[in-house]
Order: structure tokens, then sequence, then C-alpha cells
């Protein structure tokens, strides 16, 4: 497991700005954060290959924004970014590109809910592959999306279980 940032911490406020990352290997992680209360992680490349690999990782943060970064993940079951028990999420202006076989651009899982996904591009090629996931979520914006989807069996945006949300302006 590799991780380039791992960040696990009850600290008020964090921020993550103009880094290049590349991690390799299976379970790599560009950014690993978990119990955080504050997150800003702005303006950086992140790039992970190997199975599994994560260009962000974030779980139970209380307050989370993700803007202007540029992610890539390549390989098995890769998430661009990955999201679980974190409220109040914002993601704007990311640049997301996955080449994982059965792998998310964006995936955001349950606990997540308030979650506002804006201007992003998210591009996916490969099989068994969606751009954006939203996971029994509660309270979600998603606006003003560039969505691609490429290969068998993909899929450019999917609510599974989710509600209280809005879906406008989506390409």
């Amino acid at each position: 497991t590799a991780h380039s940032f791992y960040i696990v911490s009850d600290s008020a406020e964090i921020n993550l700005t103009n880094s290049n990352v590349n991690s390799t290997g299976s379970f790599a992680y560009g950014v690993y954060s978990a119990s955080t209360d504050h997150l800003y992680i702005s303006g950086n490349n992140f790039s992970a290959s190997g199975n599994n690999g994560y260009g962000i990782y974030a779980s139970s943060i209380s307050s989370l924004r993700v803007e202007e970064n540029n992610i890539s993940v390549t390989d098995l079951e890769g998430y661009g970014v990955y999201l679980e028990d974190s409220l109040n999420s914002v993601l704007r202006g990311n640049w997301v590109f996955s080449s994982a076989n059965n792998g998310y651009g964006i995936y955001i899982l349950q606990g997540s809910n308030f979650a506002n996904l804006t201007d992003n591009h998210v591009r996916v090629q490969k099989e068994s592959i969606t751009a954006i996931q939203l996971e029994e979520i509660s309270g979600f914006n998603l606006e003003n999306n560039n969505v691609n989807g490429e290969g068998e069996l993909s899929y450019g945006i999917s609510l599974l279980d989710s509600d209280s949300g809005t879906v406008e302006n989506n390409v």
C-alpha cells in the first residue's frame, strides 16, 4: 500500500495545495484522509496506477472542499475521488480521468450527505466504469458537470438509493 499523503487528524483545518503526486502499486493513494474536521484540497495533480488505486480517498470528513485538481487513475478498480461518511462536501472545477476496469471517476458513498458537485470534467474509458456515482446520499447537487463515459457498460451519472437532490445542466 502506497500513500503519498496520509492525513488522519482531529485538526481543525488542513490545506493541501499545489502538489504533484504520483502513486503506484496495489492500493496506491494520492491522498488518504480520515477523521478530519476541515480538509481543503486545491490545485494539485494526482495520479494513481495499480489495482485499487485512488486519486483522493476521504472518509469521515466534516467539511471537504476539492477544487481545481487534475486526477488520473489507471488499471483495475480505480477511483479518481472516493468519499464516504463525509458531510458538506464540495467538488468544483476538477478534471478527473479514469481508465480502470470496474472503476469510477467520482464515487460518493453513504453518509456523505449534502454533496455539491459543480463544473467538474469527468472522463472514463474502459469496461464496467462509471463517471459519477452517488450511492445512498441524501441532499446533493450535480450541476454543470461535463461527463463522458466510453466503453462497454460505461455510465455517465448513476444515482443509487439517493434522494433530495438536484441534477441540472450536465452534459
